[in-house]
């Protein structure tokens, strides 16, 4: 009786550890999704960042005004 008893839970454990372990493979394949994602975004904001440049050269942009501000080549500073 008790060893009946005893494989009964080690059943329970077994198929209460298999939800576990799919619950942890589906975590880890829905964190390399959102990493591969990740490393997409920033690739397009590096490009995007290059194309602005590229158009409109070093500067920053006034959030209030709306305004960008290009640094002016002609002063040097150190």
């Amino acid at each position: 009786m008790k060893f009946q008893k005893k494989l009964g839970e080690f059943g329970t454990l077994y198929v209460e550890k298999m939800g576990i372990d799919a619950a942890i493979k589906a975590m880890v394949e829905k964190e390399t999704s959102v990493q591969n994602e990740w490393r997409e975004l920033q690739k397009q904001e590096n490009i995007l960042v290059e194309s602005i440049l590229k158009k409109y050269g070093e500067g920053s942009l006034d959030l209030a005004k709306g305004v960008f501000i290009p640094i002016d080549s002609s002063i040097v500073t150190t």
